[in-house]
């Protein structure tokens, strides 16, 4: 399941519990929900919005396409939802690197790049760029 596409992480995370047998686990890697391109993403049209990313980033065309939710996609909630559901031994592992959707556009980039800096830096876990989830059943 590719979770930032998915509009109610919630529910999602307990159908896999309930069809997980106990001592499996679920891995997940998602692109956070507060990092700078979830935002662009949910606040732009996104259909314009992907046109320009795939003209400033060609090889994003055919792998970035679907409409996106990022629903309970940063780490603080995807640890909560999944514990929630009745996963145990949640952990979510994140990171602030984001800066390469803004590569083409340097002052742009330079922006972000400092911003995930910070972001690192004060240990803001709830704006990763991306986390990977590993819960066990």
């Amino acid at each position: 399941v590719v979770l930032e596409h998915v509009d109610g992480v919630p529910a999602a995370a307990s159908h896999m519990a309930r069809v997980i047998k106990p001592g499996g686990r679920t891995i997940h890697f998602v692109p956070g929900r507060w990092s700078t391109f979830a935002i662009a993403a949910r606040v732009l049209p996104f259909g314009p919005l992907l046109k320009l990313l795939h003209f400033a980033i060609p090889s994003s065309a055919g792998v970035v396409e679907f409409d996106v939710h990022y629903d309970h996609t940063d780490p603080v909630a995807l640890e909560r939802v999944f514990r929630d559901a009745g996963f145990r031994d949640v952990r979510a592992s994140w990171t602030a690197a984001q800066a390469a959707y803004f590569r083409p556009v340097l002052p742009l980039y330079l922006l972000v790049v400092l911003y995930q800096t910070l972001v690192r830096a004060l240990g803001l876990r709830k704006l990763a760029a991306y986390a990977i989830v590993d819960a066990h059943r």
